[in-house]
């Protein structure tokens, strides 16, 4: 089961239709800082010394 299917079946046991957990969905998911937490960090430049 994918993740927005996941959604998509609670949203339905919560009452809200299908189709608008699908565009709730995708609006959220068009925002680049939503998937910050699950993205690793930067690899610090070799350059930057820690004084």
């Amino acid at each position: 089961m994918s993740r927005l299917a996941i959604h998509d079946k609670y949203a339905v046991r919560m009452g809200i239709p299908q189709d608008i957990s699908r565009k709730v969905n995708k609006i959220v998911d068009s925002f680049s800082i939503h998937d910050v937490g699950r993205r690793l960090p930067p690899k610090p430049s070799p350059y930057i010394i820690d004084v």
